[in-house]
């Protein structure tokens, strides 16, 4: 029998926006925007926010949602496709223990934000420019 993950409450999903910001920070730290970004009244941030940045030379756009989701996606459809598949995606969830942190579509903790993860978004990008150039 499988235990089940546990689940984030309605109690937790402030603490989890509060996760979201210090993302959107780092991100934009170590992937600069190409365009300046819009941001709401009084300085807040507007999620989703949406940025696009070069990387190996091509261009992709992060994605960061109020709810702990951090996407990197291309900027330019392919086929008729209305959303790019991801090509790097980060969640916040619940740990075994209760804590709430960033994970992989897998449901690995991944420490986020660290520089730990610039060469796994590296990775994921040329993994993907090869399968488009093979």
């Amino acid at each position: 029998m499988n235990p089940q993950k546990p689940q984030i409450s309605l109690d937790e999903i402030q603490k989890v926006q509060e996760l979201s910001k210090p993302a959107l920070d780092w991100l934009q730290s170590q992937f600069p925007p190409q365009y300046e970004i819009e941001s709401s009244v009084l300085g807040s941030v507007a999620f989703p926010v949406r940025f696009e940045v070069k990387i190996q030379g091509h261009p992709f756009e992060w994605v960061v949602s109020e709810l702990g989701s951090i996407t990197l996606r291309l900027v330019t459809l392919v086929g008729n496709k209305k959303l790019p598949p991801p090509i790097f995606y980060l969640s916040v969830g619940k740990t075994e223990s209760g804590e709430l942190a960033w994970m992989d579509i897998e449901g690995n903790v991944i420490p986020f934000p660290s520089p730990s993860i610039i060469p796994m978004v590296d990775e994921k990008v040329k993994l993907y420019l090869d399968s488009i150039q093979s």
